[in-house]
């Protein structure tokens, strides 16, 4: 694989220089939330990982400006070889809830594989109330 020559960390705003990802349409909120369950059915092959990150904003900021974070999963991902997918939860906030308070939020998955890439697929989102 050739290297970037100017890569781009995945946290900053546009760009991002890993070939592979799924980046949801930003959503809007009708109420102010403080949290973000993620859920998903994962497959990672070895050699591969997915790592998913987010963005919120409040009603007079542009969401697009915003610098992506990256969120750990809840529980780890096994590598599997196999057609198998697995749940994973990734949980911005914790379970209380700790981030400012959001409206818009927006979320990314980058999947990185050497020779197969990790695949997800039925995302769920919750969002957790002020």
């Amino acid at each position: 694989m050739t290297p970037h020559i100017n890569a781009v960390d995945e946290t900053q705003p546009t760009g991002g220089t890993t070939g592979s990802k799924h980046i949801t349409s930003p959503v809007i909120l009708e109420l102010d939330a403080v949290g973000i369950e993620t859920k998903a059915l994962v497959n990672i092959p070895d050699g591969a990982d997915v790592v998913m990150y987010y963005r919120t904003a409040t009603t007079d900021e542009n969401i697009y400006d915003k610098y992506w974070i990256q969120q750990p999963t809840v529980n780890t991902i096994p590598s599997d070889n196999g057609p198998s997918f697995r749940d994973v939860t990734w949980l911005a906030g914790g379970q209380g809830g700790t981030l400012n308070p959001f409206n818009q939020v927006q979320t990314k998955f980058v999947l990185k594989g050497t020779d197969l890439p990790a695949t997800i697929r039925n995302l769920r989102f919750r969002y957790l109330a002020v």
